[in-house]
């Protein structure tokens, strides 16, 4: 994971202090217990992200020859079955 579960701390307190400044939320927890909670979901969302590159990495290995010799590019394969990935499972990124 390229983001610390520090920083990822510090983005959940501005989420909520935002969304309370713009009255978006009414806390009925208290409030370390929410930022605990959107810091969880953050964590999943990114995990799932992460797994999805794992699997398009496994897929993808079975080119590797063809992005050696240079006859496909590597980039370019990795997103079109990322991409096709997102869209087959509803995947919200």
């Amino acid at each position: 994971m390229k983001i610390h579960p520090q920083e990822i701390e510090r983005i959940a307190a501005k989420l909520l202090l935002e969304w309370k400044g713009q009255k978006l939320v009414e806390c009925k927890a208290a409030e370390p217990t929410i930022q605990v909670r959107i810091t969880e979901i953050i964590l999943k969302e990114l995990r799932v992200e992460e797994e999805l590159h794992k699997e398009v990495e496994r897929m993808l290995a079975k080119y590797e020859k063809e992005f050696e010799k240079g006859t496909l590019d590597r980039r370019k394969m990795f997103q079109m079955v990322k991409n096709q990935l997102v869209k087959e499972r509803k995947i919200i990124l």
